[in-house]
């Protein structure tokens, strides 16, 4: 995992580095050790629709909407000191868009992590479906809760076939991330993920589309839905008594 950080001398005052982000052409935000909104420029205003939120001193996960639990997850891991990348979601007059962002952490001259920088990155119009559609995971490399929705309403139009489909999450997942730290919570996802793609007849760990072989793609899906929930759809038709079965 990279390390790359923003070094700081210090605490800048605030006003004078929310007229600095303010004048950076891409869109940026700066949050504080508690993740909570320090300055953030106009375009990332725009970008995540928080024209009408009250930033300061709030958590992007309170105000974000669909954006909120994707940022949070990729704000713990910058704040144990890695640069991370990953994709978010944003609805925009009911569709769903993506958007790609970096943060790393906020170091100062002796090292003291003081919060976390982020910055957006545009993704083309043109691709932006397509990117939503295939991106696995960032963190567990198995398919996103696009693909998931997408097999969902398959599944759904193929009114001569039917299947069963699965919605987990772990108990207690925040207590294990509040006593050991993001590193050991991202440890346990990954495990999770694993272990779901083993127990079932999922061959492919990434979302169908990226280079799966043939026959895979009717393979039951494993997906990641949320900070710490997973969808699995079955390939296959299932009766009630089926499903429990395999619960």
């Amino acid at each position: 995992m990279a390390t790359s950080v923003s070094r700081e001398r210090g605490a800048f005052p605030s006003d004078w580095l929310r007229h600095f982000v303010d004048e950076i052409p891409a869109g940026i935000a700066v949050f504080d050790p508690e993740l909570r909104y320090v300055a953030a420029n106009p375009r990332w205003i725009n970008a995540f629709r928080l024209a009408s939120a009250t930033l300061s001193g709030r958590r992007h996960d309170e105000i974000g909407g669909l954006s909120g639990l994707g940022i949070a997850e990729l704000q713990s891991r910058a704040l144990a000191g890695d640069t991370v990348e990953g994709y978010v979601h944003i609805e925009i007059d009911g569709v769903v868009h993506q958007q790609l962002v970096s943060l790393r952490p906020r170091v100062t001259a002796d090292g003291t992590v003081i919060g976390v920088l982020a910055a957006l990155h545009e993704i083309a119009a043109a691709a932006n479906q397509q990117v939503i559609e295939e991106a696995p995971d960032q963190l567990t490399g198995i398919a996103g809760r696009a693909t998931f929705l997408a097999r969902v309403g398959s599944v759904l139009e193929a009114s001569a076939t039917g299947t069963a489909m699965f919605l987990l999450d772990i108990d207690n997942f925040k207590g294990v991330n509040d006593l050991y730290g993001a590193r050991v919570g991202d440890a346990v996802l990954k495990t999770v993920a694993t272990r779901l793609i083993t127990s079932t007849r999922s061959r492919a760990l990434f979302a169908a589309g990226s280079g799966s072989a043939p026959g895979q793609v009717h393979a039951d899906l494993v997906t990641r839905l949320g900070a710490d929930e997973f969808g699995i759809v079955l390939s296959r038709p299932a009766s009630p008594a089926d499903a429990e079965i395999f619960a």
